[in-house]
């Protein structure tokens, strides 16, 4: 479409070469339908909701199907600035400090890489990386799932 919009402008110049009142008014026209046509907009993908018990509990069944030590927990608490995320419903023994983390939503696209920093109790504190142009960062209800080497 770009080629032959661009014909379209060079030809329609070279016709109105000698048309000065023309150009004055077509010209602008063409290079904002040159410039409009260019601009698309990208489509926006919806939101994933987030995940319920159920949820949890059909992803947790279909990564260990495929690895038996995968390991998936709930984001409970995200603290944004400081790109930090709280991830329970795992049995903490199960991890260390130094465990790399992978953040995806409920439908299973992937988000960020993280790192385990700090295990509690009843959760992992985990920091991830900025997420790039086409992600996004972890919120409470996405999902964190762990793979043993």
């Amino acid at each position: 479409m770009h080629l032959g919009l661009s014909t379209f402008v060079f030809s329609s110049v070279s016709f109105l070469q000698g048309r000065k009142m023309s150009r004055i008014i077509v010209l602008p026209a063409l290079a904002a339908l040159c410039f409009l046509s260019g601009c698309q907009t990208p489509v926006k993908e919806t939101a994933a909701a987030p995940a319920d018990e159920e949820t949890l509990r059909l992803v947790r069944q279909s990564f260990t199907a495929s690895d038996p030590s995968a390991i998936v927990g709930l984001v409970i608490a995200v603290l944004p600035d400081p790109m930090y995320a709280a991830v329970g419903d795992v049995d903490v023994k199960d991890f260390n400090e130094g465990d790399a983390i992978s953040f995806i939503d409920s439908n299973k696209k992937f988000l960020v890489n993280g790192v385990v920093k700090k295990v509690t109790s009843d959760a992992l504190h985990i920091q991830y990386e900025p997420p790039a142009p086409n992600s996004r960062a972890p919120k409470v209800g996405d999902l964190a799932v762990r793979f043993k080497p």
